[in-house]
């Protein structure tokens, strides 16, 4: 656990990125990390991932210690907009889009084989991914460009039922 945290505070210290480890999930970095901090918490029986990303582009991928994935696992998306969200987990792949004009509706879609056509889901299928938009100090209804919010988002079981080796995750705020 020292060398663990020891090694949290040194990636802190030595670039403008950090990951801290003291959960059953780790994070891979595989993208642009200038700006960003990405921590793993856990709070109420939840796995959060926490992502703040200046650039508002990026990806990661997650893998679970002891390859026993938490029960609910969750993203925490510090970003302006959430125009896409692709979670893959070697066989399926999901996203997610939130609408950056009123009434910010969410649209989400599942690829079960490379290659194949996406297929729109809604709220009944096991692969809905939930979106929450939060605000941290305003008060009010959150809105799009958001300035002191995040999205969460609660990844669906079926992504771990298989115990998959890792999770591909890949966002981008507003496309260019």
């Amino acid at each position: 656990m020292l060398a663990r945290n020891f090694a949290a505070v040194l990636l802190l210290l030595i670039g403008s990125s950090s990951i801290i480890f003291a959960t059953p999930v780790i994070v891979h970095r595989t993208g642009d990390v200038r700006g960003e901090v990405i921590s793993v918490d856990e709070k109420e029986g939840r796995t959060i991932v926490d992502v703040r990303s200046a650039i508002g582009i990026g990806r990661m991928k997650l893998s679970a210690a002891n390859d026993q994935w938490p029960t609910t696992l969750v993203l925490r998306l510090h970003l302006r907009g959430l125009e896409s969200l692709r979670i893959g987990n070697g066989t399926s792949s999901i996203d997610i889009s939130i609408l950056s004009y009123e009434p910010h509706r969410q649209l989400c879609e599942v690829v079960h084989t490379p290659g194949e056509r996406r297929q729109s889901v809604d709220e009944e299928s096991p692969f809905w991914m939930p979106v929450q938009i939060k605000n941290t100090e305003t008060a009010g209804q959150p809105k799009i460009p958001l300035v002191d919010g995040y999205f969460e988002v609660t990844l669906p079981a079926v992504l771990l039922k298989h115990k998959p080796k890792s999770l591909s995750i890949r966002w981008i705020d507003f496309y260019r």
